[in-house]
């Protein structure tokens, strides 16, 4: 759980929440946006091995690794990063949208689409 937890507070805050900052004029901190597409890469590399043989992060179910690692995951296209080469990133998040009680988000498959149908 702690290693996607991590992930979640570096990699993804730092490659994909950063990059749709940096796109949306909202951050004023270091680094360039293609330094962002780097980490993000790197992050979705990471989720997309683990998604490979599991349908969840952690364990057989949603856990607070999934929920953490979704929030800047699903924005990734408004950071000008495509999920069109992650299947299985995109598949899991299409699983987390499916759970009860999940409130709708806007989310993109990264060529200005919806990313479940």
């Amino acid at each position: 759980m702690t290693q996607w937890l991590s992930l979640a507070q570096n990699e993804i805050f730092y490659g994909l929440g950063r990059a749709r900052s940096m796109r949306g004029g909202r951050w004023h901190g270091y680094g360039t946006l293609e330094e962002a597409h780097e980490i993000a890469a790197r992050a979705l590399n990471a989720l997309e091995g683990r998604l490979q043989d599991h349908e969840w992060l952690a364990l057989d179910r949603p856990t607070i690794g999934d929920v953490a690692c979704h929030s800047y995951t699903v924005f990734a296209p408004e950071g000008g990063i495509s999920l069109t080469p992650y299947p299985r990133v995109r598949a899991w998040l299409a699983r987390i949208q499916a759970l009860p009680g999940y409130l709708p988000t806007p989310a993109y498959d990264g060529a200005g689409g919806p990313l479940v149908e």
